[in-house]
């Protein structure tokens, strides 16, 4: 993952900015390339699976439009 920093347990920037329903800070860091939206924590869980949980359903709609390149 080229420059992205990623936490001894998996869990991303990206995942961060999810969990807490960041959604400029999600679609800034999705524009940047490079993230891993499929990448999983140590938990198995996903970003996807992280705002949806969390009840962000903003962000969550964002994730499921956004085509991983």
């Amino acid at each position: 993952m080229g420059g992205v920093a990623l936490m001894a347990n998996g869990f991303t920037g990206l995942h961060g900015a999810g969990f807490f329903g960041m959604v400029e800070l999600v679609i800034a860091l999705l524009a940047m390339k490079g993230w891993g939206i499929n990448a999983t924590d140590s938990m198995g869980r996903t970003l996807l699976s992280w705002a949806a949980v969390r009840g962000h359903e903003d962000v969550v709609k964002i994730l499921l439009q956004h085509k991983d390149s």
